[in-house]
């Protein structure tokens, strides 16, 4: 479910309006469900892959208050190589085997695994990554709920493309909640408007420029064809971070969260 798709402003519209006809106490799970949902609209078997390191990571906030201080040195790494071991896996496994495959004389595909990268997993496998870290320093104290841990992992707007946002600053807005006001909201609708139009109006165009080189090189020989297709990808690319990242901190004012400013300069 894309951000600049009329299927994620419905889904978009339904949320705001349940969380605001919901009783406080029950937004943090309207916020949760609707994340989950957005998760498994995408591919549902990850939604477990997503639970795992949600609950390796709480686990591991909890523990490094309880145990002894010669231990937490131990807790932490365990955390961090359980993160880092599952995003290395789905990102880099198949660009090891191939060059293992070279190295061996063996057929490029001779290790070759059919790997699906999951949705997001480098922006929530870092952010929980930075709460562990903040916890083990004793910059935030470990959050005792579960459902506020898993909200803070998968919380839909950032889930994407980030921002990556410090645990500090969502906890504070979840934990003290304030409706937002005026400004809040009409900053936050601007910056919708604005990520959609850099998505649709910048990254798209430049993809199909990009596209159009790099998916036959050899119709466009030559120097300034070549950079004129990188150009147009780098262009691609920030348009397109740029623009989800707008959107989602747009969003997130709508339901009351402040993530930082990003992309100001790249």
């Amino acid at each position: 479910m894309l951000f600049n798709t009329t299927q994620f402003f419905l889904f978009l519209a339904v949320t705001l309006a349940a969380f605001y006809a919901s009783p406080r106490g029950a937004r943090r799970y309207i916020l949760l469900g609707a994340s989950y949902f957005f998760y498994a609209s995408w591919n549902p078997k990850f939604i477990a892959l997503l639970l795992t390191l949600t609950a390796i990571d709480y686990s591991a906030g909890l523990a490094l208050e309880s145990v002894r201080p010669q231990r937490r040195k131990r807790v932490l790494i365990l955390s961090l190589s359980a993160n880092l071991g599952f995003l290395g896996f789905f990102k880099y496994y198949n660009f090891l085997a191939a060059n293992l495959a070279a190295l061996l004389g063996r057929a490029p595909r001779s290790f070759w695994l059919d790997i699906v990268l999951p949705l997001g997993i480098s922006f929530h496998t870092f952010q929980s990554m930075s709460y562990v870290v903040d916890v083990y320093r004793g910059q935030q104290r470990a959050i005792r709920n579960p459902v506020d841990y898993a909200l803070f992992i998968c919380f839909f707007p950032q889930l994407v493309a980030g921002p990556i946002v410090r645990a500090r600053d969502f906890f504070r807005d979840l934990l003290d909640w304030r409706p937002p006001a005026g400004d809040d909201v009409a900053r936050g609708l601007f910056l919708i408007v604005l990520g959609l139009a850099k998505k649709m109006a910048f990254a798209d165009q430049f993809a199909i420029v990009a596209d159009g080189y790099f998916n036959d090189i050899a119709a466009s020989p030559g120097a300034p064809a070549a950079w004129c297709g990188v150009f147009a990808f780098g262009m691609q690319i920030y348009f397109d971070f740029s623009g989800y990242t707008d959107m989602a901190i747009g969003m997130a004012k709508l339901f009351g969260f402040h993530f930082p400013a990003n992309f100001r300069r790249p």
